[in-house]
């Protein structure tokens, strides 16, 4: 992921930033982002998006 993107999604605040946070994103048959997820939980997550769906 280039940071360029990372700041576009709101994965990291500067450029600086070492990491970019886990961020879901549903999006619909439209192309539109449904929903914004940054709070993940790695042990729940694919039941979690599953259920949007």
């Amino acid at each position: 992921m280039s940071r360029e993107i990372a700041l576009a999604y709101h994965a990291i605040k500067v450029p600086e930033d070492e990491y970019a946070s886990r961020i879901a994103y549903v999006i619909g048959d439209d192309g539109n982002i449904m929903e914004a997820i940054s709070q993940v939980d790695t042990n729940t997550h694919s039941g979690d998006l599953c259920s949007r769906l």
